[in-house]
């Protein structure tokens, strides 16, 4: 881990704290990898050549937190290219798990899983393209989500690759929070959401606020109920769109409660897909995931994956 700035103004975006509807402590402690600007450190993904350039500003994301409250006091490890399923460089080494040093933390937010599940900070910004926020979170107990590609803007997170360019286009990266708690990181992420400068200074951002129906209540049928959407055209003059499920107030959300009772969670099971057989342990963890669930009003579906020939003969037709 990079050493934390030596001054640190946990208060100095406090004028813009008035102007927000979010419930994000003053002054706590965010952690977030070095692949993501912070103003003034290295953005070095792991890799010597990228030593020695730091950057000039935030990424928006962290723009946004310091905003809402947050205080940026510590840079953690990734892998080298990122991309990886451990955490390891020759910049600054090797992370290994928190609960047994022997096993891996898993990659490439590695850093930030390790560090929130050893209490060294609360929350942690990482990124995701196949699983760099949720299997570090899973390693290491600790709970993180990959987002929708471009709910979190992605402007000041750096690309390891020359001149910041990203080939990626049909499975992208996305910023993912990192905590404790389920609690804690929809914390995070209503911070960065709740802010209309989210959208107005990154025009690839959907005008979607943190939608707290729904997170209340539960997936799936809450929609199907009536909720209100968290669709907010107000915050951006250049989508002057409306959402059919924007109307709707406190009769809509109770509707939403009491039709998830009724149905229950449906939720679909993926035991292969088609390509990589799962280990053992894997396979185990699933089913024994699905058994809890099934004890509590859930009802689960095999989903069969689809294979690249069966796609291209979807196409094709």
């Amino acid at each position: 881990m990079i050493p934390p700035p030596p001054v640190l103004s946990p208060c100095s975006h406090a004028d813009h704290r008035s102007h927000l509807d979010i419930s994000l402590p003053r002054g706590v402690p965010l952690a977030n990898p070095t692949n993501t600007n912070t103003k003034g450190f290295d953005s070095t993904c792991g890799m010597a050549a990228r030593c020695f350039k730091p950057a000039e500003g935030d990424a928006l994301a962290v723009e946004l937190l310091r905003a809402a409250g947050a205080v940026p006091f510590v840079r953690t490890n990734v892998p080298q290219l990122l991309l990886m399923a451990e955490t390891d460089n020759h910049v600054w080494g090797r992370c290994d798990n928190p609960w047994a040093s022997s096993r891996t933390c898993g990659g490439s937010s590695g850093g930030e899983a390790a560090l929130v599940a050893l209490r060294g900070s609360p929350l942690g910004l990482g990124t995701d393209v196949g699983g760099s926020v949720r299997s570090p979170a899973f390693y290491c107990g600790v709970v993180g989500f990959k987002p929708t590609p471009s709910r979190v803007s992605r402007l000041g997170v750096a690309v390891p690759r020359q001149n910041e360019r990203s080939g990626q286009l049909h499975i992208p990266s996305a910023a993912g929070p990192i905590g404790k708690t389920v609690d804690d990181v929809a914390l995070l992420a209503k911070a960065v959401w709740e802010q209309p400068a989210h959208v107005h200074a990154d025009p690839t951002v959907p005008p979607l606020r943190f939608d707290e129906p729904l997170y209340l209540g539960p997936t799936g049928p809450a929609v199907l109920a009536g909720c209100p959407s968290a669709f907010d055209p107000t915050l951006t003059p250049l989508l002057p769109l409306h959402h059919p499920l924007s109307q709707g107030g406190a009769s809509a959300t109770a509707r939403c409660g009491a039709s998830a009772k009724r149905r229950g969670l449906r939720v679909g099971v993926l035991g292969t897909d088609g390509w990589f057989t799962p280990c053992a342990a894997n396979t185990r963890a699933l089913e024994e995931a699905a058994a809890l669930l099934a004890k509590v009003n859930t009802r689960f579906i095999a989903v069969a994956a689809t294979t690249t020939s069966t796609s291209s003969s979807s196409m094709q037709q």
